[in-house]
């Protein structure tokens, strides 16, 4: 018997996935033997937070998660939209919608530090180094939240990996999820030895950081993820949870195992990890 997988990371929900996409999608998974059993979403806003909650309660392969993105957009006066690190101003209403529906989570995210030189260059929230110490606060928020509701985090950590691992040190976070980790193996397996996860995504196939990462990481701290729409196996392409077997394979092929020990693995890891995770 095949073992199901389990896509740990998520963006599904619109305008990244219009709802028939999503429909046609589960539809899919459902009845084509594509043989996936959740799909943990993460948010990026306060918005996207009660949208995820909402199609959770539709479609029960969708496990909500909620949390504050290190990066949030803003508009300007006459339209224009950009990226900027997240400022204590939008903290508030992701913590207090946390405590209220933190029983539905199966996890707190997606939330963390992004010091990519991008985001840290618009000066629109202060100096480089108030705003990497703005995004350490809030992170220590949701790591308090976990720690208080017994949630695993889903963390972004880019161009950041060994300062949120610190983070994760110094506040004895509960057992949680580095996503789309971009540090080096010698820091991810840090965050290993402190009891935490890493996910590993379909770009893994085109990826060399990635597969260094496969390769220095124990399987059994290893799990699946999407991160549709993104990280697809083609530059630029459009991703779906659909591709979380592309994945399984590489790492297959990676660690020299066959698939369906990978397949047994990731997902207990996963169910190990998330212990609210509902299936299908």
């Amino acid at each position: 018997m095949t073992t199901p997988l389990i896509d740990c990371h998520a963006h599904f929900y619109p305008p990244n996935f219009s709802i028939s996409e999503i429909e046609t999608i589960l539809s899919s998974i459902q009845d084509n033997g594509s043989n996936i059993r959740s799909i943990i979403t993460v948010p990026e806003t306060i918005e996207e937070a009660h949208q995820v909650l909402s199609l959770s309660k539709k479609y029960p392969m969708i496990n909500p998660s909620a949390g504050l993105h290190p990066v949030q957009q803003t508009q300007t006066a006459t339209g224009e939209s950009f990226a900027r690190s997240a400022t204590h101003t939008d903290l508030p209403p992701i913590l207090d919608f946390i405590s209220t529906h933190h029983e539905s989570l199966t996890s707190i995210g997606e939330c963390g530090l992004d010091f990519s030189p991008h985001i840290l260059a618009t000066t629109h929230t202060g100096p480089i180094e108030t705003q990497k110490e703005i995004q350490k606060s809030i992170f220590t928020s949701h790591i308090t939240l976990a720690k208080s509701h017994s949630i695993p985090l889903n963390i972004h950590s880019r161009s950041a990996g060994h300062h949120a691992i610190s983070l994760l040190r110094e506040h004895n976070a509960p057992p949680s999820l580095l996503h789309a980790f971009d540090g080096r193996p010698s820091h991810a397996l840090n965050a290993v030895q402190l009891g935490h996860y890493l996910s590993i995504a379909p770009i893994v196939v085109r990826s060399p950081q990635l597969q260094k990462l496969v390769q220095a990481v124990p399987l059994d701290h290893l799990v699946l993820e999407t991160d549709s729409p993104a990280l697809c196996v083609e530059k630029g392409g459009r991703n779906t949870p659909l591709e979380l077997e592309v994945a399984c394979r590489e790492v297959a092929r990676l660690k020299a195992v066959d698939v369906e020990e990978v397949r047994r693995i990731t997902t207990e890891n996963a169910r190990k990890l998330f212990t609210k995770l509902r299936e299908v």
